[in-house]
C-alpha cells in the first residue's frame, strides 16, 4: 500500500515538475493578468489564464506559435523554447483598447498590424531610446523640425496625430509639425507610422499616411489606494548646443490618475556635417552660410558667420505643458482629459533667411514671432457589451493658435506682417463590435475649422502701418467635413483574413476675397468648394509561423481646402496666387508586402506599391490677366498657381531586416542591427518630368550594442 502511495505521489510531482504553467503578467505594474487567450495558429484549442494569470499549455506542440491575447494589451508570440528561456512568464504591454483608454485615440491607437488595412510601423520609445528618430521612408529637413514624405506624397496628404487628435486642419496640412504643435519627444512613449492610404477609417487628409504620437500615461491604479512617481530628464546636444529639461509627475488612485509634463528647450542654431564630398568642385560653397544681416541702429549689416556650417537664425525656446486626467466612471466608462499648451520663441525661417538677391542676402528678417498654441480634448470611453457595440469612444477637441510672420529686405525699413488666428473643433465617435470572431469597426467625425488671416506693412523707421497682403482670404474663411467610416475584418480561416473598408466624405468650404494687392487684381472674392465622395479598401492577409503575406487594394481622394486654393506665398521670386478651379485628386493605389520572421533572430521584410493619381495637384507657373508675372518695387515675380494635371502615377519598393542576438537569457546584453532601403519614383504624365518633393533613395542602419545599463547606438542614414 505504501508503495502504491508512494508510486502515485511521485508520478503526481512528476507531472507536477513537466507541466507546463506559464504565468501571465502585466508588464507596467507586474501585476497578474486574468482573461487572457492562449491559442495557436495549428491548433484549434483556445485556452484562458486563471485569477492568478496562470494557464496551462500542455496540449500545444513544442513547433507551434503560442499567442497570449486580450483587448487591453499588446498581442504577444512565443514557442515553448522561447517560453522556457523566459522562465515560463510573458509580460504584456498595453495596447489596443488600453491605448484608446489612455491616450484619447478612439481607434486609431496602437493595433496589431493584422488587424487593419495598412502597412505599420511601430517605434516604441521604451526599447529604442534615441531621441532621434529618424525611421525608414521619413526624411526630415532639419533638426527637430522638417517636413515628412510618404510614398512619394508631399506632406499635404499625409495625417499628424498625437494622442488621437488630427493635428492638420484648413491651413497646415503641410506636415510640417511645428506649424501646429513644436512636439516634444521627451512625452513621447511611442510613435507609430501607417504607409500608404488611411484615408477609409482616418479622414481625407490621410492619402499618403499618418504618423502617430502617444505621450506618456498613467493607468488608474488596480490595487494601491495612492501611487505617486516623479522623473527628471535632462538632455544636451554638443553639435547644436541644445538642451532639453523635462520635470513628469504622475499620481493615481483607485478611481482616478493624473500624468503632468513640464518641458523646457533651448534649442541652438542647427550645424551642417562637415563631409561635404557629394558636393561639385565647381559649387563647393552650396549650403554654407557664410555670411548673415543683422540691423545695428538704423543700419542693416552684413556680418561674416565665424563658421560656416553653423545655420545662423535657426535657434529657438520652447515651453511645453502637459496635462492629462482620467476618472472612473464606472467599471466599463472611463473620461479623459487632455491638454497640451505651447510657447515658442521667435525662430528664423531658414529658406527665407538664405535667399538670395542680386548676390546679397535678401531678407534681415523672415521669422515666426513667438506663438502660443493650446489643445484641449474630452474623450469619454464605453465598453460595456451592447448590441451595437462593445467599445465606444466619443471625443470632443478644441485647438487654437497663432501664427505671426514677419519679413523685412535687406536696407528696406518696411516689414510685412502675417497673421493667422485658426479655430478647429473636431467631433469623433467610434465603435467596435466583435462577431464572433470578426470585427466591425464604424463611426463619424466632424470638422469645423474657422479662419482669420490679416496682414500690415511696417515701417520700422517711420512708425506707420498700412494693410498689407494676407496669406490667406483676407475677409475671412471656414470648412465643415463630415465623415462616415466602416471596416469590416473576416477571420476566414486563422491563417488567412480579409479587411473590407469604405468611407464616405463630404467638405464644404467658403473663403471670402479681398484684393488688398493691386498687383494681384483676383477677378474673383469668394469661393465655394462642396466637395463629396465614397472610398473604399480591401486587404489579404495571409500568415504561417514564420511568413506573413500582405495584399492592399484601395482608393482615395485629397479634397482642395483653404491651403491648396487660397493662398498667396511669396518665396523663391515666385508668387503663388489662388486657383478657384482646383478640383479633388483621385488616388488608387496597390501594394504587397512580404515579411519573413525567424523568431527572435531575424526579421526580413519587403514590399512595392504603385499608386496612380488622377487631376493630381502640383504647382505650376500660370498668368493672370495676361501676364505672367508682376512687380513689387524693383523686384519682379513670376505667377504659380496649384493647377490639376491628367494623370501621375508614383511606384516604390523597400526592403530589410532587422536582427537580435542575445548573450545571456535574461536579454541584458545583447546586440542590434536594423536596416532599411526604399526607392521611389514619382513621374507627372502630362509632361513626363519627375514629381517634386521625392527622396527617389533613402534608408538607415542602426547598430546597438547593449550592456546592462550600457548602451552604444551607431546610426548610418542615407538620403
Amino acid at each position: 500500500m505504501k508503495f502504491y502511495i508512494f508510486l502515485i505521489a511521485y508520478l503526481f510531482a512528476l507531472s507536477v515538475a513537466f507541466s507546463q504553467d506559464v504565468t501571465v503578467i502585466n508588464a507596467f505594474n507586474n501585476f497578474p493578468l486574468p482573461g487572457v487567450y492562449v491559442y495557436a495558429l495549428n491548433s484549434y484549442d483556445t485556452l484562458q489564464t486563471n485569477s492568478y494569470g496562470e494557464v496551462n499549455i500542455d496540449v500545444f506542440s513544442n513547433d507551434d506559435v503560442i499567442i497570449f491575447y486580450h483587448q487591453m494589451f499588446m498581442r504577444e508570440r512565443f514557442t515553448k523554447q522561447q517560453l522556457s528561456k523566459n522562465h515560463h512568464v510573458v509580460h504584456m504591454k498595453q495596447g489596443e483598447l488600453l491605448d484608446k483608454l489612455s491616450s484619447t485615440s478612439p481607434l486609431k491607437s496602437k493595433v496589431y498590424s493584422a488587424d487593419l488595412p495598412f502597412f505599420i510601423d511601430i517605434i516604441d520609445l521604451d526599447e529604442d531610446n534615441s531621441s532621434n528618430v529618424n525611421v525608414e521612408r521619413i526624411t526630415f529637413s532639419y533638426a527637430e523640425r522638417g517636413l515628412s514624405v510618404f510614398r512619394g506624397l508631399e506632406p499635404g496628404k499625409m495625417l499628424l496625430v498625437i494622442d488621437g487628435i488630427r493635428l492638420n486642419n484648413a491651413i497646415n496640412r503641410n506636415g510640417k509639425i511645428e506649424s501646429l504643435l513644436n512636439y516634444d519627444k521627451t512625452m513621447t512613449m511611442r510613435i507609430q507610422q501607417i504607409y500608404g492610404t488611411g484615408f477609409s477609417i482616418y479622414s481625407a487628409d490621410a492619402t499618403g499616411g499618418v504618423i502617430q504620437y502617444f505621450t506618456k500615461i498613467v493607468p488608474i491604479s488596480q490595487e494601491y489606494p495612492f501611487i505617486f512617481n516623479m522623473e527628471v530628464n535632462s538632455k544636451y546636444e554638443t553639435a547644436v548646443k541644445s538642451s532639453v529639461s523635462n520635470l513628469n509627475f504622475s499620481m493615481a488612485t483607485l478611481k482616478f490618475s493624473s500624468f503632468t509634463s513640464l518641458s523646457y528647450g533651448s534649442f541652438g542654431d542647427i550645424k551642417m556635417g562637415e563631409n561635404r564630398k557629394h558636393v561639385p568642385q565647381a559649387d563647393s560653397l552650396y549650403g554654407l552660410r557664410l555670411y548673415y544681416l543683422e540691423r545695428h541702429g538704423n543700419e542693416d549689416i552684413s556680418i561674416k558667420n565665424e563658421n560656416p556650417f553653423v545655420q545662423k537664425g535657426t535657434n529657438y525656446d520652447q515651453l511645453y505643458f502637459l496635462q492629462k486626467f482620467r476618472v472612473k466612471l464606472s467599471e466599463n466608462t472611463n473620461l479623459l482629459l487632455n491638454l497640451h499648451y505651447i510657447y515658442t520663441s521667435d525662430v528664423g525661417i531658414y529658406s527665407g533667411l538664405t535667399e538670395i538677391n542680386r548676390d546679397n542676402l535678401r531678407f534681415v528678417e523672415c521669422k515666426f514671432e513667438p506663438q502660443h498654441k493650446a489643445l484641449i480634448s474630452l474623450n469619454i470611453l464605453d465598453e460595456r457589451v451592447t448590441r451595437i457595440y462593445d467599445f465606444f469612444s466619443t471625443q470632443n477637441t478644441y485647438v487654437v493658435f497663432d501664427e505671426y510672420r514677419i519679413t523685412r529686405k535687406y536696407q528696406n525699413p518696411v516689414a510685412l506682417h502675417q497673421i493667422e488666428n485658426l479655430h478647429v473643433f473636431k467631433h469623433n465617435s467610434d465603435f467596435v463590435k466583435v462577431l464572433n470572431i470578426n470585427r466591425l469597426l464604424y463611426g463619424i467625425n466632424y470638422d469645423y475649422n474657422q479662419l482669420n488671416s490679416e496682414a500690415f506693412f511696417y515701417n520700422i523707421d517711420t512708425d506707420s502701418s498700412w494693410q498689407g497682403l494676407s496669406r490667406y482670404p483676407t475677409n475671412g474663411s471656414f470648412s465643415h467635413d463630415l465623415g462616415l467610416y466602416l471596416n469590416y475584418k473576416w477571420m476566414y480561416h486563422e491563417r488567412f483574413h480579409v479587411n473590407l473598408g469604405v468611407r464616405y466624405n463630404a467638405n464644404y468650404t467658403n473663403a471670402f476675397f479681398i484684393n488688398t494687392s493691386p498687383q494681384i487684381p483676383l477677378n474673383f472674392t469668394e469661393k465655394k468648394y462642396l466637395n463629396h465622395a465614397p472610398i473604399g479598401s480591401i486587404s489579404f492577409d495571409a500568415y504561417t509561423n514564420w511568413l506573413q503575406l500582405k495584399l492592399i487594394i484601395s482608393t482615395a481622394r485629397h479634397m482642395p481646402i483653404i491651403d491648396d486654393f487660397g493662398k498667396v506665398m511669396v518665396k523663391d521670386f515666385v508668387v503663388n496666387i489662388p486657383n478657384e478651379n482646383l478640383v479633388s485628386e483621385k488616388l488608387v493605389t496597390g501594394e504587397f508586402g512580404v515579411t519573413i520572421d525567424m523568431k527572435d533572430k531575424l526579421r526580413i521584410f519587403g514590399s512595392i506599391f504603385y499608386t496612380k493619381l488622377f487631376d493630381a495637384i502640383i504647382s505650376e507657373h500660370t498668368s493672370l490677366n495676361g501676364t505672367d508675372s508682376i512687380y513689387f518695387g524693383i523686384d519682379g515675380y513670376r505667377l504659380a498657381t496649384k493647377v490639376n494635371i491628367p494623370e501621375a502615377y508614383i511606384y516604390g519598393i523597400s526592403g530589410g531586416f532587422n536582427s537580435i542576438h542575445n548573450f545571456d537569457s535574461q536579454e541584458k546584453i545583447f546586440i542590434r542591427l536594423n536596416t532599411s532601403i526604399n526607392y521611389i519614383k514619382g513621374i507627372n504624365e502630362q509632361d513626363n518630368i519627375s514629381l517634386p518633393n521625392i527622396s527617389p533613395l533613402f534608408g538607415n542602419t542602426n547598430f546597438i550594442l547593449n550592456f546592462y545599463s550600457f548602451s552604444l547606438r551607431i546610426t548610418y542614414i542615407i538620403n
